[in-house]
């Protein structure tokens, strides 16, 4: 949360922190849809986390899935 508050734009950090606050570990689809709503789509979300440092796909499976995760170490 803190990555994404810190890569978000000054004047949309509060309004990050405030949804984050009211998330859990299981609450991902909610958390990104909110995110979408404030940026006004899902390129806007996805920019956001981009910028946070994450990686990800995102789909429409049985609606819209997100998964993000970091690089991870190659032996």
């Amino acid at each position: 949360m803190k990555r994404l508050i810190a890569a978000a734009e000054p004047e949309k950090r509060a309004k990050i922190e405030e949804i984050a606050k009211k998330m859990w570990s299981g609450d991902g689809y909610p958390f990104y849809a909110r995110i979408s709503q404030l940026y006004g789509s899902h390129e806007g979300a996805q920019a956001l986390f981009k910028r946070a440092g994450f990686e990800g796909i995102a789909a429409h499976v049985d609606g819209p899935e997100t998964l993000l995760f970091d690089r991870q170490r190659t032996q």
